[in-house]
């Protein structure tokens, strides 16, 4: 099985395609040692380099492409601290998973893809209000479209979230044309 997903990972034209194919791999139960050796045995590989970066990351932050991209153009692009992720608590009368969380600061950001998410805003809205009940957490909400389009503006409104609720530190621009 890792022979075939390193042959897919070979044939991805895009980063978020890589990212997908190892996320499936690893939901699908490959190990990821056994990745990893077999990586080990391929010196040649299209994205060999981002494949050995996220295989060989212990944290095991990534689960989606989106995570991927809201790590690196936002948190990090724009120096935000950086959040724990997929932290799993107990919330109302059962077990929820927030995707990234800034536990001393009460806030939480949910990143929703198309795929794993249609037709769930209802349950969404209810978990968050039970979050906001509960813990006084606020929830930001942000779909690929955002993170994609606009990691600039996620930043700022990110970073004013923080602000407000302790933060001392402050949001860099990412470049030039950044908006922040």
């Amino acid at each position: 099985m890792a022979d075939t997903v390193l042959d897919l990972v070979a044939d991805a034209r895009r980063e978020d395609e890589v990212v997908g194919l190892l996320c499936d791999a690893a939901r699908s139960g490959v190990p990821r040692p056994l990745l990893l050796s077999t990586l080990a045995r391929r010196p040649v590989l299209r994205h060999r380099r981002m494949v050995a970066d996220l295989l060989g990351d212990a944290d095991a932050r990534v689960e989606s492409p989106l995570e991927l991209r809201f790590d690196r153009d936002v948190e990090y692009a724009h120096g935000l601290p950086r959040s724990s992720a997929q932290v799993r608590e107990r919330v109302g009368a059962g077990w929820i998973r927030a995707d990234r969380r800034y536990r001393e600061l009460g806030v939480r950001v949910e990143l929703d893809g198309r795929l794993a998410h249609d037709g769930r805003a209802d349950a969404d809205a209810w978990r968050d209000n039970v979050v906001r009940v509960e813990s006084g957490d606020i929830t930001l909400r942000y779909r690929w479209r955002h993170v994609v389009t606009s990691p600039c503006a996620i930043a700022s409104q990110l970073a004013a979230a923080l602000s407000r609720r302790g933060w001392r530190g402050a949001p860099r621009r990412c470049g030039v044309t950044c908006g922040l």
